[in-house]
């Protein structure tokens, strides 16, 4: 059987497995939708924020593309993204957003090494989009680059005035995450410690740091 029909097959044993409760849920989201978390991570198929949060659906709004990126130039691109994450921020009213980077990101690679994608015209003018304003060194370990490039996306949001507004009034709070393919795990960025930290280490209140004042990578 090959992967595609496995997909189809996947698709059949999910209708047949819905049980009472999947079936309410999904007539209540039929009505609507009120997400509390804008969740902007990268297309990589190995990264599926649902499975490694538990989320159930309508509960994360997912922004998806190659290297997590909050666009910040003028064009059409742009655009499309920046209006993906202002309906989230300004319509859905979510309340958290996490810009979620991973272990051994192909376009960050392609950042810190933008030759190595100049037959491919399209990514090329993707990736040169994204790195506007985010220096990476490409003698550093690619784990130290995407802690860069994820705070560089954070601070971006930060720009941002519908952002900028809501967290002035306390409503949103932002995350920076990386995960890690090897082992499943998640770190946030510590403001406090000014250090990346495993996400179970949260404080007292069952909260993580929000990554509020510095934006470098330790």
């Amino acid at each position: 059987m090959d992967r595609f029909a496995r997909l189809l097959m996947g698709y059949e044993q999910f209708r047949g497995s819905l049980s009472e409760d999947d079936r309410s849920l999904f007539q209540e989201l039929a009505t609507g939708q009120s997400p509390s978390t804008l969740y902007i991570t990268c297309s990589d198929s190995r990264i599926d924020p649902s499975l490694f949060t538990k989320a159930k659906p309508g509960e994360l709004f997912v922004v998806r593309n190659a290297g997590n990126i909050v666009p910040c130039c003028d064009n059409a691109t742009s655009k499309a993204d920046l209006g993906t994450i202002q309906f989230a921020v300004e319509v859905l009213k979510v309340e958290h957003v996490v810009v979620c980077g991973h272990s051994n990101c192909g376009a960050v690679i392609a950042m810190s090494n933008p030759e190595s994608v100049r037959s491919f015209p399209y990514l090329e003018e993707w990736i040169k989009l994204s790195k506007d304003g985010l220096d990476l060194n490409p003698n550093d370990s690619v784990c130290v680059n995407v802690r860069k490039n994820v705070l560089h996306q954070v601070g971006r949001l930060k720009k941002l005035d519908f952002v900028k507004s809501r967290i002035e009034d306390g409503t949103l709070r932002l995350h920076a995450w990386v995960f890690s393919i090897e082992d499943a795990s998640i770190e946030t960025y510590s403001v406090d410690t000014e250090q990346w930290v495993s996400l179970i280490n949260l404080n007292e209140k069952g909260e993580e740091p929000t990554p509020a004042r510095r934006q470098q990578a330790n």
